[in-house]
């Protein structure tokens, strides 16, 4: 029985190691899928500004360094508080904000009080990017990313919705594009164990 109970044991912290290295791993592959574009898309913005609007240029490379800063931070870690998290989606998107002007549209509905609830770091960005990639970027008129977050009634859950107001897919439909950003979201929930889940919900023409 001791023999057993120590190859359990023996069994299940290998296991665990497995699942943070792919955790780790997964981070790293969609920092990887994630930054240069934006980054080349960034270097342009500030390259064009320079001349024209040179505190605008030095406001995107300050945020800039607050979004690789918090990028660098948050991958060396599974968890991160919130507040800072959405500090960097912020930073993110004021900076796609100069590139697209007024056709990205930002909504926020954040519940007080959430700025010390742990979150995985860099967990919601591809999200938010794949609403401005997908939802903004090809339209003439833009569009809208919203974010909301909230807990259930018993405080229990917290609940975290990103969504667009694009063209959407059809149901049963894979998104064009590789994927590679949400199918990330959703193994790294899945390692995270029971209570974190990933949805992905979409109407025709509803985002």
């Amino acid at each position: 029985a001791r023999v057993f109970y120590r190859q359990a044991v023996s069994r299940a912290v290998a296991l665990e190691r497995m699942q943070a290295e792919l955790a780790r791993a997964e981070l790293r592959a969609l920092r990887a899928q994630v930054n240069p574009h934006f980054l080349f898309n960034t270097l342009n913005t500030i390259a064009a500004l320079i001349s024209e609007n040179p505190a605008a240029a030095e406001d995107v490379v300050t945020r800039l360094a607050d979004v690789f800063r918090h990028a660098l931070t948050a991958s060396g870690r599974e968890h991160t508080r919130f507040a800072d998290e959405l500090e960097f989606m912020r930073s993110w998107l004021a900076i796609e904000r100069v590139r697209f002007g007024d056709r990205l549209r930002v909504v926020e509905d954040i519940e007080p009080g959430l700025d010390d609830v742990l979150v995985p770091g860099l967990l919601f960005q591809p999200l938010i990017e794949n609403a401005v990639r997908y939802a903004v970027a090809p339209r003439a008129e833009g569009g809208t990313v919203s974010l909301s977050v909230h807990r259930d009634a018993s405080g229990a859950t917290f609940t975290a919705e990103i969504a667009d107001d694009g063209p959407g897919f059809a149901p049963g439909v894979r998104p064009s594009g590789t994927g590679l950003g949400l199918e990330s979201v959703r193994e790294r929930l899945h390692l995270l164990g029971a209570g974190h889940a990933f949805v992905l919900e979409t109407a025709p023409g509803e985002g």
